[in-house]
């Protein structure tokens, strides 16, 4: 029975360490919930190592000072584990609304007295006592129950007249701090011999990481991406903005060689003029479709009302050059193309005179358009 018992220990501090790892790198939200969280893995790690020392030091000749404070500290653990509990439950109602401050006070208070007790208890053998090197439950020792029985009630009170304020998910997810401890508890007295209490809470901490806090991390990461998305988008082509462009030049610098293609559309202001602003939102939604066709959705960017640049790092110069004739070919109307443009090729640690070096092209370009098309003047 030790043998397994410990085993089973150890094999619930690796889980357990596995989820403070992920609590502490992956959950990036530093709020006190996530705080409360963190520090009850911690304490049941500390509780099942106290524990599984009690339980190898039971029945040797170990100094018997050393088993009692073993087991003076797994109870003494148990009951700040239980208090943990509670704070956890009452920060989640507290990211719904406030929670009176007399709540705090009586779950401080009842813990505060659980371990006076049990203190006082112990060194005065009514609750445990150690006899030639085992350990012996006192008479006490039922009563050592009634915090733990008040402090379940107490949590299960507050998931429940907030069930409706959580959720049918949450609230599921919450009652496994009442649930396992419970079984625990109950196979204690139907099994004296087997005390499955830190293990139970094992149990609870991985049903409340899975269900929230790596839940929580996930949809808390979820809209941050599409916060980012939004404001990295232009909202009338769908494509990227500037603020995305800005961003992609900076990651750029390191790049060895990059492909930059600067493109005007012609006639945008001729186009507004003469047809109104949805023929000119036509006109510049679907040349960001021809450009689609041709580039990566990553490498195209909206940088204002009638200026798009190409920036791409993955593509050898040909390549680009066969995406630019592509493009051109396509990009014909009516005999007209859809835009002037200038391509340019140079290392990501000048990425400014790239792009410049090819708006100077695309300007060349637009002069020889107006040239040809006077009517268009004037953009």
């Amino acid at each position: 029975m030790k043998t397994t018992v410990v085993a089973t220990e150890i094999l619930s501090i690796m889980v357990l360490l596995m989820l403070l790892y992920g609590s502490i790198f992956e959950v990036n939200r530093k709020i006190k919930k996530n705080n409360v969280y963190i520090l009850s893995v911690v304490l049941c790690i500390l509780a099942l190592v106290a524990d599984m020392l009690a339980w190898i030091l039971d029945g040797t000749a170990a100094p018997e000072r050393l088993i009692f404070m073993s087991d003076l500290l797994t109870y003494v653990l148990g009951y700040v584990i239980i208090t943990s509990y509670s704070f956890y439950i009452m920060e989640t109602v507290r990211e719904k609304k406030p929670v009176p401050k007399v709540f705090v006070r009586v779950i401080l208070t009842l813990a505060i007295a659980a371990v006076v007790f049990v203190v006082i208890g112990s060194f005065a053998n009514k609750v445990f006592y150690i006899e030639n090197g085992s350990y012996h439950t006192g008479p006490w020792y039922r009563l050592t129950q009634i915090f733990t029985g008040l402090v379940m009630l107490f949590n299960l009170y507050l998931i429940l007249s907030n069930a409706k304020l959580f959720g049918r998910h949450d609230t599921i997810a919450l009652m496994s701090y009442i649930v396992f401890p419970i079984i625990a508890t109950v196979l204690h007295f139907v099994l004296p011999d087997i005390s499955l209490t830190y293990i139970a809470s094992m149990f609870s901490q991985v049903t409340i990481y899975i269900m929230l806090q790596a839940e929580q991390e996930a949809e808390f990461r979820t809209r941050e991406r599409i916060l980012l998305e939004v404001s990295n988008t232009d909202t009338l082509t769908r494509l990227q903005n500037r603020r995305a462009y800005d961003e992609a030049r900076f990651k750029l610098r390191d790049i060895p060689f990059v492909n930059a293609l600067f493109l005007d559309v012609n006639g945008l202001k001729y186009t507004n003029d003469n047809f109104g602003h949805k023929a000119g939102d036509e006109l510049i939604t679907g040349f960001g479709n021809i450009l689609r066709k041709f580039f990566a959705y990553d490498d195209i960017f909206r940088i204002s009302g009638d200026e798009f640049v190409i920036l791409n790092s993955s593509m050898t110069e040909d390549e680009f050059k066969k995406s630019i004739d592509g493009f051109d070919a396509a990009q014909y109307k009516d005999d007209k193309p859809l835009s002037a443009y200038g391509s340019s090729r140079g290392p990501g640690s000048e990425i400014a005179d790239v792009v410049k070096a090819a708006e100077q092209l695309m300007y060349k370009e637009k002069e020889e358009f107006h040239k040809k098309y006077p009517d268009f003047k004037g953009r």
